[in-house]
């Protein structure tokens, strides 16, 4: 959320409203987004839309820096 101040003489704060909607997980143990170092930006995790009858997957990739080196060769 994001609310408008006024900071004059007298604090005045306004309306709040949204600065992000969406299906946004919370974790409970760590924050779901960071801040960009300019404040000028949100990066956030969004959950995918997932088949509800389908098992959750996780792929590894094993030796991918042996990968890497055959892809983009060095000098």
């Amino acid at each position: 959320m994001a609310v408008p101040i006024h900071a004059g003489p007298a604090f005045a704060a306004g309306t709040p409203r949204p600065v992000v909607t969406g299906d946004y997980p919370t974790p409970a143990a760590a924050r779901a987004y960071d801040v960009s170092a300019d404040g000028q930006r949100f990066l956030m995790m969004k959950e995918e839309a997932r088949d509800t009858d389908a098992a959750p997957s996780i792929n590894v990739v094993q030796n991918w820096f042996e990968d890497l080196k055959r892809l983009v060769p060095t000098k």
